[in-house]
């Protein structure tokens, strides 16, 4: 056997491929020359390897997405607020689910808070602590995102409608808004990984 040839059986052996000997063997026995065998075999290694690669390329890749998207999927979880006014960290609030529908509560608030109790709040909400406060309420999943939903603005004590979305696992796009969502201010909350 000639270096080359070898080189192509440590190949079978090392992947684990079944050689195709019919091919060399057919070559053999018509007197062909050993380079013609040795090309012949080796057009065989290419060609199943190559279909066991596509296989396994296409089987983690199917994996992958189906990874994706059972993570996309969920917002439950504690979530970082970020004031949209002034860009400080406020609070940590977390999204649970309730009867099929989504709630969020405040289940820490951070040194960049300024609002301690909802003084301005009316009904039952007013002047109690920020701290266990739900004031994410009612939001339905819709496809890819969550709507029809209401958020409380504890500094102000109005409520604004809401939807929410995930732009990434870990990032979530809350917008408040009355009336149309056009009109309205977006915050971006930061998943907390604890």
């Amino acid at each position: 056997m000639t270096r080359q040839f070898k080189k192509i059986f440590f190949f079978h052996r090392k992947f684990d491929i079944a050689p195709n000997f019919v091919c060399v063997k057919k070559l053999i026995t018509t007197h062909s020359s050993r380079r013609d065998s040795e090309i012949c075999l080796l057009f065989r290694v290419i060609k199943i390897t190559s279909m066991k690669l596509v296989v396994k390329v296409l089987f983690i890749f199917i994996l992958s997405v189906f990874a994706i998207n059972g993570q996309s999927q969920s917002i439950t979880g504690i979530w970082k607020t970020i004031d949209d006014t002034d860009n400080i960290e406020k609070s940590h609030i977390e999204i649970y689910e309730d009867g099929g529908k989504y709630f969020g509560k405040v289940i820490k608030l951070l040194e960049g808070a300024s609002v301690y109790t909802c003084e301005k709040c009316k009904g039952e909400k007013k002047d109690k602590s920020l701290i266990n406060m739900v004031i994410l309420e009612s939001l339905e999943k819709e496809n890819q995102a969550w709507r029809n939903g209401h958020i409380l603005d504890p500094a102000t004590g109005k409520i604004y409608q809401c939807n929410v979305e995930l732009e990434s696992n870990d990032k979530l796009k809350l917008r408040g808004y009355i009336g149309l969502p056009a009109f309205g201010r977006t915050q971006y909350w930061y998943r907390v990984n604890e």
